[in-house]
């Protein structure tokens, strides 16, 4: 990129000119085309300024998937009867059963939450 300051050839990337310390003009994130002072967007490829995206996201596919959230019903009265140490053995169990369930069919597990877990398929 050529410093429109001093003129100077700089490095690909680079956001200060290494000849006299300017700012060099920002490149569009998506295709890399030079941006213009103040651009909202790129005038070569519209994506918006300040939008990258990694080689993984420009190969990605929408898909359609099913998000599930499961819990156990009544867990808090549940903790309230027992003393912590039960409590994580049946939340460890409550936990194995329910991610042992979503792994048969195919899903993955997200998250776990307190009593239960979130999961895609």
């Amino acid at each position: 990129m050529t410093c429109g300051g001093c003129g100077r050839a700089n490095r690909e990337g680079a956001t200060f000119c290494a000849g006299c310390g300017s700012r060099l003009p920002a490149g569009c994130g998506a295709c890399g085309a030079p941006l213009a002072d103040g651009a909202r967007f790129c005038d070569a490829c519209g994506a918006p300024v300040g939008e990258t995206r990694s080689p993984e996201a420009a190969a990605a596919v929408r898909k359609v998937v099913t998000i599930l959230f499961a819990d156990l019903s009544g867990s808090t009265a549940l903790q309230e009867r027992l003393d912590a140490e039960t409590t994580r053995r049946v939340m460890d169990r409550v936990h194995r059963l329910l991610a042992d369930a979503v792994a048969a069919h195919a899903g993955r597990v997200v998250k776990f939450t307190g009593d239960g877990l979130m999961a895609v398929f």
